[in-house]
């Protein structure tokens, strides 16, 4: 929306490796932004995972942190409990795949991190706690998730749970959305991570035919599959603009939405299709609508050595052609400060991703801009077509590759490239 040409920044970590952005709204300082990202340290010999904090604001075409990041002060992981095979998981400590984001009023910071129930679970921390720009409201009196809390969900339980996501109803009840794909599960939060009833079989039926009418096609092949992640936390949209002054919120004109993935393997290279995905804002939270087109963030450039995914380092030869890269969003927020959960069509909002497991970019956009091309459930199927299907869904070949997944090669931590030397790929012609 506002970068010089349209396209995304990249965020610079005043020199430190980091991808899976998180963007909020600095708390105190005008055009200052809070920015989480998980640490690179995938040069580095080390069992401990890292997600970095800093304020940053925009120079040049970049969004760079004015200080040094800071290591994000989580409490020490629990004793791990994978079990066989996944044993090994135990020995890595430390916060992955972060997701910081706002509730009506306070943020928060959820990551994964070793379970009491299964092998990873998700915990989740009131920010004020651990975020330096949230600090000055410590005093304030925090009530829930003052200590770091692990999340639980109803029955069943994966070995590995990931990108739960919170939901506030129009009264402000919390409720946690642990699965989506191929069956919804989410439940109310209770004050210590404990949950409710499973709400998902009052809104099954509906639900089902809806996904099976719109959701992108999922397919599986003999040596490999396809699947849908949860992927960002949620926000509260009204459908009708701030600025139109007959615009009230109502529980008709007013639903939760997220962002989901599509993802794909292809010759060892995963693929994300992002698309969004809205619910009603009371309970039971009916899915009221699904996007029929994935997102394509613009500077989105074809998949090579210099795009950055350690799993190809060392071994370039072995990048796959024909692939754009990936590109996985974590984070959407509202840009403006003071801006929390709720927000109108024509508010403007971050996303925040992660570029190739290796580094972090964000865009904004209006909201009304992520809401087009929805497919509504309530509409008989023949009135939509089915999910578009994205470039990158080529079928895998019929064999499996002849080659084995790269090992990355530990080496020296190179110093990365001052801000002006970094720049997104060209976008491909499409």
């Amino acid at each position: 929306m506002t970068s010089p040409e349209k396209k995304y920044w990249l965020v610079w970590l005043g020199g430190e490796a980091g991808y899976n952005a998180n963007l909020l709204p600095h708390p105190t300082q005008p055009d200052r932004w809070v920015v989480v990202a998980q640490h690179d340290r995938t040069d580095e010999i080390t069992l401990e995972l890292q997600e970095l904090v800093c304020t940053a604001g925009f120079l040049m075409d970049k969004l760079v942190c004015e200080e040094a990041p800071a290591v994000i002060q989580v409490a020490p992981s629990i004793v791990g409990n994978c079990t066989e095979d996944e044993s090994w998981i135990n020995s890595i400590v430390g916060p992955r795949d972060a997701r910081m984001f706002y509730g009506p009023d306070v943020p928060y910071l959820m990551y994964g991190s070793p379970s009491a129930h299964a092998c990873l679970g998700i915990w989740l921390h009131d920010g004020r706690m651990l975020l330096p720009p949230f600090q000055a409201a410590v005093h304030a009196d925090i009530g829930l998730f003052k200590e770091a809390t692990e999340l639980q969900k109803p029955e069943p339980w994966h070995k590995f749970e990931k990108n739960f996501f919170l939901i506030w109803d129009e009264k402000g009840g919390i409720y946690v959305h642990t699965d989506l794909w191929p069956k919804r599960m989410y439940a109310q939060l209770g004050p210590g991570g404990n949950v409710g009833d499973d709400l998902a079989p009052q809104t099954a039926e509906a639900d089902e035919r809806c996904m099976e009418a719109f959701m992108p096609a999922v397919r599986h092949y003999e040596y490999t599959t396809e699947s849908i992640h949860q992927a960002t936390n949620s926000l509260s949209i009204t459908m009708c603009a701030r600025a139109d002054p007959t615009c009230t919120p109502t529980d008709s004109n007013t639903f939760i939405m997220t962002i989901f993935h599509w993802k794909a393997m292809r010759e060892f290279h995963g693929i994300y299709e992002p698309y969004i995905m809205l619910f009603k804002r009371t309970a039971p939270f009916t899915i009221h609508a699904i996007g029929q087109r994935p997102y394509w963030v613009h500077g989105r450039g074809p998949f090579t050595a210099e795009s950055g995914n350690p799993k190809f380092r060392g071994h370039e030869d072995q990048v796959p052609k024909g692939h754009t890269e990936q590109i996985y969003i974590t984070s959407m927020s509202w840009k403006n400060k003071g801006q929390t959960y709720h927000g109108y069509i024509d508010d403007p909002i971050f996303l925040g991703f992660g570029i190739e497991d290796g580094k972090a970019g964000v865009i904004d956009v209006h909201a009304g801009d992520l809401l087009k091309d929805l497919a509504d459930s309530a509409a008989p199927p023949a009135q939509a077509p089915p999910a578009v299907v994205p470039p990158a869904q080529a079928p895998p070949p019929v064999a499996p590759p002849v080659q084995v997944p790269p090992a990355a090669a530990p080496a020296p931590m190179a110093a990365p490239p001052p801000p002006a030397a970094a720049a997104p790929a060209p976008a491909p012609v499409r």
